[in-house]
């Protein structure tokens, strides 16, 4: 015998999701999911340009600063 139980339509305020609730839910998250993946991929793409720009660059103004550096010095 029980003491005491729990009415079941006072649950703590929880309610169960109806199956539309859920499928608009499994739907929305893979929509942010393939959009999420997408901006990582443009993202990275970018950072990834920017890298190889900023080492050209780099190894440009490392030969043109090598060469300035052989020339003697004349006062």
């Amino acid at each position: 015998m029980r003491l005491y139980q729990i009415p079941s339509s006072s649950l703590l305020g929880r309610r169960r999701l109806s199956r539309e609730q859920g499928a608009v839910l499994l739907a929305s998250l893979f929509v942010v999911g393939v959009l999420g993946v997408t901006l990582e991929v443009i993202f990275c793409g970018a950072e990834r340009l920017c890298s190889h720009r900023s080492v050209t660059e780099w190894n440009a103004a490392l030969t043109v600063a090598e060469a300035g550096a052989e020339e003697p010095w004349h006062n």
